[in-house]
């Protein structure tokens, strides 16, 4: 399910208000035995390169179906330079020695299937009452729900956060749709400031595969 755009924030009592966190969206598998698999929205799959995110989705039900977003924070903040440098780093080694240095928090903000069945039809309060019940004691946490879109919004610009995002309170769930009932509002210029993160993370990740003249004398 996919968000729609809007320059401004609103207040209704039907929506519920998040923070736009700056990250990757994903969505988990939790299968049988424990197994767990992560897909992007561009269809990758990225699980071997995630292996804390993978432990702690290991203790939910077989059969669960996340939505979420992944995230890397510095000093408190959503670093999406950090999430972009673990997405780029692929190899076992290299793999787990960063993610000792740059841990990845998996957020989820929906249920999609619990126990094999199918939730799509169920009003979003309902499955977040059910992913609470869900992730207990796994060590994920859920994004705190805000009652003013307004508010929300501005202490996202006092924080220089990325934005928010207003969702129906009785929105059901459509995969790859774009729907009113999922609206995000996005701080001017934000776009921007990802691209030169994102840009730098890479250059950082190249920098450091690349052997140096000494190495190589």
């Amino acid at each position: 399910m996919l968000l729609r755009s809007t320059p401004q924030p609103f207040d209704r009592d039907d929506y519920t208000y998040e923070l736009k966190l700056d990250g990757i969206r994903l969505l988990s598998f939790t299968e049988a035995r424990g197994r767990v698999t992560l897909q992007t929205r561009k269809l990758n799959w990225v699980h071997d390169r995630f292996p804390d995110v993978v432990r702690e989705l290991e203790l939910l039900p077989a059969g669960t179906v996340l939505d979420g977003e992944l995230v890397a924070f510095r000093d408190g903040r959503p670093w999406f330079g950090g999430i972009a440098r673990r997405l780029l780093t692929t190899t076992p080694s290299a793999v787990e020695r960063i993610a000792r240095v740059i841990p990845a928090t998996f957020v989820p903000f929906d249920l999609l299937f619990l126990d094999g069945e199918c939730l799509y039809d169920r009003p979003l309060y309902e499955r977040r009452g059910l992913l609470e019940e869900a992730i207990a004691g796994t060590g994920l946490a859920l994004g705190e729900w805000f009652p003013s879109g307004s508010a929300l919004y501005a202490a996202v610009l006092e924080a220089d956060l990325e934005g928010i995002v207003a969702k129906r309170l009785d929105s059901r769930y459509r995969p790859g749709a774009r729907s009113a009932s999922w609206v995000k509002c996005k701080r001017p210029g934000y776009d921007r400031d990802r691209g030169h993160l994102s840009r730098r993370a890479k250059a950082d990740r190249e920098g450091r595969d690349q052997p140096s003249s000494s190495s190589t004398a």
